[in-house]
């Protein structure tokens, strides 16, 4: 996570990326609730690392629709790097040849998981300029941050719903 943040940060030219989970949850309206007695949302965006694990993601899907619910690792990046080290060559040459042997056998694998974490971490800092994590966003207008449990984030949206 260290590298991502890092990689955030001077992605984001001063922008603050909150890495450390303050106690209790917050919840946040970025724009206005949709009014209606829409009971399920439409998309839930999930913001996480290895250390804050999600529950209730397979119920959320189950719920909402397995194309619906996404969840971005925070993390996934150093993870990949982590799973297919070049650190251990003794020269520049052996990193490039045990890298370009990595790459050939596992491209399109590690293509896919570094572009996705990237995607992540842009949509956390930049599109949605997240100050802590977990955060779970539900339907582009809800935050939760803080909570580790979807469906009591689902739970809190339904809520914040009804009372408009």
């Amino acid at each position: 996570m260290q590298g991502c943040l890092k990689f955030a940060k001077t992605l984001s030219a001063g922008a603050v990326f909150v890495a450390l989970l303050s106690a209790g949850t917050t919840t946040v309206m970025a724009k206005p609730a949709p009014t209606g007695t829409k009971a399920l949302p439409s998309k839930v965006e999930i913001f996480t690392t290895d250390a804050f694990p999600i529950t209730g993601i397979d119920e959320l899907k189950r719920l909402v629709g397995e194309k619906n619910v996404i969840v971005y690792a925070l993390d996934g990046v150093d993870k990949v790097e982590k799973e297919f080290p070049i650190v251990g060559a003794k020269t520049k040459a052996n990193a490039v040849a045990l890298g370009g042997q990595i790459l050939k056998e596992h491209r399109r694998e590690i293509t896919q998981r570094v572009g996705f974490g990237f995607q992540g971490l842009y949509r956390a800092v930049f599109e949605y300029q997240l100050r802590k994590y977990p955060a779970i966003i539900i339907d582009q207008s809800f935050v939760t941050y803080g909570t580790r449990d979807a469906i009591f984030a689902l739970q809190k949206y339904r809520e914040r719903v009804a009372l408009k």
